[in-house]
């Protein structure tokens, strides 16, 4: 199954709260909150979104990667999205694993390297 929180490629600048991500489709919810026309609204969003990438994305596991900063750099880290687990005093970030070079890579062009950390229990959302 497809799990818009996590199998759609949203810039991490834009919400992933579903007014927002509508709004930022150029998608207006009038009914926002209502299971019927929320539902619409994805599906809308969703069909904005190549349908092949959609489902790589559903497909690949999802991956913890730790971001290698020094102290001094790790606002690179925070700005890239990592979140702070003071346990083990590490930058992390749940990606999926489909888009680690990717990650990888925008890290080296910040100055920074990222790798898998195979040790954290990667996000895992709630699926009704």
């Amino acid at each position: 199954h497809i799990d818009t929180l996590i199998d759609l490629k949203i810039p991490s600048h834009q919400s992933k709260k579903l007014s927002y991500m509508a709004l930022d489709h150029g998608i207006v919810n009038n009914f926002a909150h209502r299971a019927v026309f929320d539902v619409m609204t994805m599906l809308r969003v969703l069909d904005l979104h190549p349908l092949e990438d959609v489902l790589r994305m559903a497909r690949s596991p999802m991956l913890t990667i730790e971001a290698i900063v020094s102290y001094e750099n790790r606002e690179l880290a925070k700005t890239s999205g990592f979140y702070w687990k003071s346990e083990g005093k590490k930058w992390l970030k749940d990606i999926k694993e489909c888009e680690l070079e990717e990650e990888q890579q925008e890290a080296l062009k910040l100055g920074f390297t990222a790798q898998p950390f195979p040790l954290a229990k990667p996000f895992t959302p709630n699926r009704v």
